[in-house]
């Protein structure tokens, strides 16, 4: 019952009011349970579903909630401040926010994204790679192969997105290898949902790096595409796709 009560809390926060607020470090922090609302719907669903998930976790410990972050630091909460509660949420969307990708941080420029992943991964394939788009084939990353790699930039050069990709032969074989990744990256970062049902072989999960409508405010989309739908003509006419973004940045 007292998770339900949280949980109704924590909902009535926007991610406005937390991103408006300076770095915290991982301390004891506070909210008053008597500021509870029924309204959610301001809230973007990543948000929902990372509260959810907290509170599902967390231990309570008569007036005193506990939450571990995925690098494993703790964050505690007591009942006898409001402002503290912004300071919590600070800290937890920090943890959960996808920052970038391959040491390379979204909203960086494309020349030194470009000249980053090529000293990482080789040059860039010259056939298919565009001031949109580098492409980079048959690359290991965090001890996966990937068939392929995409890193996407905005039209004003600013690196905004990236998808990965592993082909596979059947769809079972695709089904299997989306849920590892699942299970991979549910390790990092604590708000994943999987949303497999029927056909729709599907994860969400992460806090967007910029305030954004796509993907209702997740960061990262696992899924299963069929090229043989596209009318391509493999011998592994299945992949799956790690796919970060795109975000919509400002342009500098």
């Amino acid at each position: 019952m007292k998770k339900i009560v949280l949980l109704g809390f924590f909902m009535a926060f926007s991610l406005e009011a937390i991103s408006a607020l300076p770095p915290t470090n991982v301390e004891n922090i506070s909210p008053k349970m008597s500021h509870v609302t029924d309204s959610v719907k301001d809230v973007p669903l990543a948000f929902r579903v990372l509260v959810s998930n907290v509170v599902i976790k967390s231990r309570i410990n008569g007036n005193e909630v506990s939450y571990t972050l995925p690098d494993g630091k703790t964050v505690s909460m007591k009942n006898n401040s409001v402002k503290s509660i912004d300071k919590f949420w600070k800290q937890v969307l920090a943890q959960n926010k996808i920052k970038g990708i391959c040491n390379v941080n979204f909203g960086t420029s494309y020349e030194k994204a470009k000249k980053s992943l090529e000293e990482k991964f080789g040059d860039s394939d010259p056939l298919t790679s565009t001031m949109d788009s580098l492409l980079f084939k048959n690359k290991e990353y965090e001890g996966i192969l990937f068939d392929w790699m995409h890193f996407l930039f905005q039209s004003d050069g600013i690196f905004n997105g990236a998808i990965f990709g592993v082909d596979c032969r059947t769809k079972s074989d695709a089904i299997s290898i989306k849920r590892e990744f699942h299970e991979l990256l549910s390790k990092h970062y604590a708000n994943f949902v999987d949303l497999d049902n029927g056909n729709n072989f599907e994860s969400y999960g992460g806090i967007a790096p910029v305030p954004t409508d796509k993907n209702l405010g997740f960061a990262i989309c696992i899924d299963i595409v069929d090229y043989k739908e596209s009318g391509l003509i493999s011998d592994k006419p299945y992949a799956v796709r790690i796919i970060y973004g795109p975000f919509d940045f400002e342009s500098k």
